[in-house]
């Protein structure tokens, strides 16, 4: 989850100053830039709305996407409960017995 896609994002910055003589990390705030502007898209709404472009370290970020990413799994999880009361066999009540084949 956004969890691990942020720890990623770390771990590719803490090794761009090895993989280029000279090259420096991101700063905390180039790097909250990169991840704000990678969000999904139906998140970005959510995450302006809350503030989220105004954050400065990864950790609120984090923090707030994980909220985000926590409504969106119950509201997903919520969904599925109610397609699957909306299929659920019915319990048998004794009338189809008056239709049975002979």
């Amino acid at each position: 989850g956004v969890q691990d896609w942020i720890r990623r994002m770390k771990t590719i910055n803490s090794y761009l100053p090895a993989l280029s003589d000279g090259e420096t990390a991101l700063s905390e705030v180039q790097l909250v830039k990169i991840i704000t502007k990678n969000i999904p898209s139906h998140w970005k709404l959510q995450f302006k709305l809350s503030d989220g472009h105004k954050l400065t370290t990864s950790i609120e970020a984090q923090k707030k996407l994980r909220l985000i990413e926590k409504a969106e799994k119950q509201k997903l999880a919520k969904k599925h409960k109610l397609k699957e009361e909306k299929y659920q066999k019915k319990p048998d009540d004794g009338a189809s017995k008056n239709f049975r084949n002979k």
